[in-house]
């Protein structure tokens, strides 16, 4: 399982490697990501219980 700083950073990397800023992900999981919301990997996010 990935955590949403994965989802969030491998369009990062794409987007640098392309230079496409089309890549460039959703803001919202930066704004989930930069707190520690990670989602199942750290037990916080978008899950209600651990998978």
């Amino acid at each position: 399982m990935i955590g949403l700083d994965t989802v969030r950073d491998t369009p990062l990397v794409l987007r640098d490697l392309l230079s496409d800023p089309a890549s460039t992900p959703c803001p919202l999981l930066t704004e989930a990501v930069e707190p520690g919301r990670l989602g199942a990997k750290s037990g916080q996010g978008f899950h209600t219980r651990r998978v």
